[in-house]
């Protein structure tokens, strides 16, 4: 069990527990926990990236057009290494602060990620859409088949879109308002 819902449980069942620190534990709690998501869900994706890596390198001994592998390694990338830059410089924060602390670390871990998704078209969309692109234009495949081909893509590259920027910021927007009304009713 996670230390600090131990503690939280602790100070529940205690005769009279410390407000402060109920409060303290259960932010630490959620940080916690949002950045364990976070870090699971960056996770895949580098491994998500490493697979198309692989598949790409391979892909320039194997055939005879290297367009496509090339922008595939190129915009997987550059993928891998945004998602890298957009993470890089989170501090843990000190496990003795106040619940105050843990309420303000957890909002702007919420505003970064939020910010990260609602443009998921511009940073990871569109490296993946143009590898894509230049398999299907490069492609000997008759020109129905290169429609087809395209046709999925732009509907795939849709669909990640909508879930990134759509339901996964609704959820965090969600989320937001709730840790944010935690302390203006106190107020």
């Amino acid at each position: 069990m996670n230390d600090e819902l131990m503690l939280l449980w602790q100070q529940g069942a205690s005769q009279e527990p410390d407000a402060a620190e109920v409060a303290r534990l259960a932010g630490r709690a959620s940080v916690v926990r949002f950045e364990k998501r976070i870090f699971w869900r960056n996770m895949r994706e580098y491994l998500a990236g490493a697979v198309v890596l692989i598949a790409g390198i391979r892909g320039l001994w194997r055939g005879p057009y290297v367009a496509g592998p090339i922008s595939m390694i190129a915009g997987v990338l550059f993928v891998m290494v945004y998602l890298w830059r957009s993470h890089r410089n989170d501090v843990p924060l000190d496990a003795a602060a106040d619940a105050r602390a843990y309420h303000a670390a957890m909002l702007e871990k919420l505003d970064r990620q939020i910010l990260l998704l609602s443009k998921v078209r511009y940073w990871y969309v569109l490296p993946c859409y143009l590898p894509m692109l230049v398999f299907t234009l490069s492609n000997p495949n008759p020109v129905g088949q290169k429609v087809v081909g395209l046709g999925i893509a732009t509907l795939f590259c849709g669909f990640v879109i909508w879930l990134n920027e759509r339901f996964a910021v609704g959820k965090l927007k969600v989320q937001r308002e709730k840790i944010e009304a935690l302390y203006k009713e106190e107020q």
